[in-house]
């Protein structure tokens, strides 16, 4: 199911929010920089928080389950102009509204529709600025009954 999730959530903001440039699931991506960054921005890690499994009828696994998207930009700094605006500095707001935005609701056999929960603004960083948004949604593996046997098959 989190496959599925990742692939769904993947596909959508690669409809709505065409300029992200790379998708990941997130391993510590901030860590290494000095050794050169290895994606383009904007990026969007997706980060699957612990899960908790309890089970309903029959003992199919259901849960609710939070992840974070971590959502990768570069820093662009408020040069003064005339106004002291410098709107360009801004786009990574705008950015993050359209990928929650994209997000909201979004549903699929086995997950129930993206909440989003919490928002995380990074303030402090570097050439590389980690914006988290976190949503939530229920997740329920199918019974046997409702899937065919080629989905059942686990490739390896």
């Amino acid at each position: 199911m989190r496959r599925m999730l990742y692939e769904r959530i993947c596909a959508k903001l690669k409809t709505k929010v065409p300029e992200v440039k790379y998708y990941d699931l997130w391993n510590e991506n901030m860590e290494n920089l000095d050794q050169g960054v290895i994606f383009d921005t904007p990026a969007v890690f997706i980060e699957f928080d612990p899960i908790s499994f309890s089970s309903q009828a029959r003992g199919l696994p259901r849960c609710p389950i939070t992840l974070t998207l971590h959502v990768i930009t570069r820093y662009t700094p408020q040069r003064p102009t005339r106004s002291g605006y410098a709107p360009e500095a801004l786009q990574h707001l705008e950015l993050l509204e359209r990928i929650e935005m994209a997000l909201i609701g979004l549903s699929g056999e086995g997950f129930s529709a993206l909440q989003l929960v919490s928002a995380e603004l990074d303030h402090n960083h570097a050439a590389l600025q980690n914006h988290l948004e976190r949503f939530t949604c229920s997740i329920c593996y199918p019974s046997e009954s409702s899937i065919s046997t080629r989905e059942m098959q686990i490739k390896p």
